[in-house]
C-alpha cells in the first residue's frame, strides 16, 4: 500500500499515527524535563549562594536594632521559629531586645 492509497479510517493506519504522534509527545516531555532538571540544579546552587548573605543581614539587621524579628518574618517569608533558630545559631538571644543582643555579641567578640 502506497501513502497515496492509505486509508486514514484503516485501524492499522490510525493506530500508528496515534502511536506517532505519542512518541513526539513523550520526545518533547523529555526534553521538557531535561530542562527542568537544568533548571532546578541552578536555582538550587543560586538559593545555596544566597542563603549564608541572608542568614548574616538577618542577624545584623536584629542586632542593629533595625529590623525586629516580625518585620524580619514578614520580609523573608521565614517563620517565626525559623528566625530564632538562625539568631540561636549566630549566638544572638532572639528573646532579647535588640539592644541587649548588641551588647552580649560585643561582649562575646
Amino acid at each position: 500500500m502506497t501513502a497515496e492509497t492509505r486509508d486514514p479510517n484503516d485501524p492499522l493506519v490510525a493506530a500508528a499515527a496515534d502511536h506517532r504522534a505519542a512518541a513526539r509527545d513523550d520526545a518533547a516531555a523529555g526534553r521538557a524535563l531535561a530542562k527542568a532538571q537544568q533548571k532546578r540544579t541552578d536555582t538550587r546552587k543560586r538559593l545555596d549562594a544566597t542563603r549564608p548573605p541572608l542568614l548574616a543581614a538577618i542577624v545584623e539587621a536584629f542586632t542593629s536594632g533595625r529590623w525586629s524579628q516580625a518585620q524580619i518574618i514578614e520580609e523573608t517569608g521565614y517563620s517565626r521559629e525559623r528566625v530564632r533558630q538562625i539568631l540561636r545559631e549566630a549566638g544572638v538571644n532572639p528573646e532579647e531586645s535588640a539592644e541587649r543582643a548588641r551588647e552580649s555579641r560585643r561582649r562575646k567578640s
